[in-house]
Order: C-alpha cells, then structure tokens, then sequence
C-alpha cells in the first residue's frame, strides 16, 4: 500500500490531502494513501519514517520548508540555490533510505504568475522571508523583476523591515506577492499591515494563501479595483509536479 504525506505543523488549513485522494480515485489506485503528519517539531520525523515502510514520499509545508534540507541525502539543483524544500521522495537503496529533496513551488508558482500577471513594470514586492518566499524570489529574479522583500528580520539584500516599509515602496511596484501564512484559516481576519490609501489600481496582488479562497488582504486589493490571485492554482501545479518525481 503505497502512501505519501504532508508534514509540517499546523494542517488544518490543507487541501493537500483531498486533493490527492481525488488523485488516487481518477486514476483508479484504491490502495494508495495520504497521510497528514503534524509534527511538533522536525526530530519527530524520523520515527515516522521508521514506522512507515511503504512511503514514497512526502510534502513539506510551514514550518519546515527550510530545516528539511538538513535531513535530505540528496537536493535538487533548484532546492539547493532557492534553500528550501517541499517535496521529498523516498529511496530505498543498499545503503538505507535516502531522502531526496525537491522544490516543486517553483514550478507552481512560475506557471501560475505567468498565467495572470499582465503588466510591463516588472518591480516587485514580496512579503515574507520564509520556504514559499525563497521560491517565489527565485522565480522573479528569473523572470528580470526588480523584488523588494518585505520582513520581520533583515537576513539578507533588498530586504526591508516590514515596519519601516513606505509608501514610495509600496507604490513602486505592480506587484505585491504574500508569501506568509497571514489570513490563513482559521485566522481568517488577519491582514498584511498596508494602509488602504496606499493601494492603487495598478496593483496586482498574489496571494500564496488558498483557504479561505478569498483572504482579507485579497478583499482589500479587491476593493480599490485591483486584480487578486490566490495560491490555490499554484497548490495544484506543485502537487502535479510532486506526483511526477514521486512516479519517476
């Protein structure tokens, strides 16, 4: 019986877990299954592994996008230069098994923000600093945008402290990407620190949240006439590409 699982803390919010069972059934495999881990911290993962023979592999989620890469035998050029990790297959070789760490949000989020984004002015501005933002700065540096990133702490280069982020900043760019867990269910009230008055027309906004479909900071931008995007087209891509490296 072949499983895979979603690891990371908390997983109340997911859609993974559905989403691949309806996998599972269209594809007529009754005897696979996905298992939802929500580990207190990461050292819990090993007896998982343990008491699970038949894995295949594995989705990472918030918190442990980047501290997975510690445990990986193996890392995939896209995981090593982005420095985080959300897919993992699982090898059984004559050595022991191996974990083998992908990035899998790259190719989600690339063809999703392709799909959508429309305008010239490629300057952007990404809120967070986490697993899912080091992917999406990997993607627009790609891609020739201009990215501001916005965050608690300051660990690197164009990065600004959210609180000291200004209207200029914010205004400079068409396109704003949340990449933290801000509005995410259940907290569902909760939104991104940005002034009303600052938010303009010519603004795109990208949220990586996709439960509930429609965040608080979407239904801002929304608001003043500008076009919104959840990650839920993202969720889909990346768990497609996941299934790939996982059957290859």
């Amino acid at each position: 019986m072949p499983r895979l699982a979603l690891i990371g803390n908390p997983l109340s919010h997911s859609f993974s877990k559905q989403y691949f069972e309806t996998k599972f059934s269209q594809l007529s495999l009754p005897n696979w299954y996905y298992d939802l881990w929500e580990l207190k911290t990461l050292d819990d993962l090993k007896s998982k592994l343990i008491a699970t023979e038949d894995l295949v592999g594995f989705n990472v989620t918030i918190p442990y996008k980047v501290q997975i890469m510690e445990h990986c035998q193996f890392l995939s050029e896209a995981a090593r230069s982005i420095g985080a990790v959300n897919c993992v297959k699982v090898v059984h070789s004559p050595n022991g098994l191996q974990l083998h760490g992908e990035n899998t949000d790259v190719h989600g989020f690339e063809i999703s923000l392709m799909d959508w984004y429309i305008k010239n002015k490629k300057a952007a501005l990404v809120f967070g600093n986490g697993g899912a933002a080091k992917a999406a700065l990997y993607v627009l540096k790609a891609m020739d945008f201009t990215v501001v990133q916005a965050v608690r702490k300051i660990t690197g280069p164009n990065q600004i402290l959210i609180t000291d982020l200004t209207e200029t900043d914010f205004c400079n760019c068409d396109l704003i990407v949340n990449c933290t867990p801000v509005g995410t269910f259940p907290k569902v009230d909760a939104h991104l620190p940005i002034p009303n008055n600052w938010i303009q027309a010519h603004h795109q906004y990208y949220d990586m949240v996709y439960n509930p479909t429609e965040t608080a900071t979407m239904l801002l931008f929304k608001a003043q006439g500008c076009s919104v995007k959840n990650g839920l087209e993202m969720l889909h891509l990346q768990a497609d590409r996941a299934w790939e490296i996982w059957n290859s």
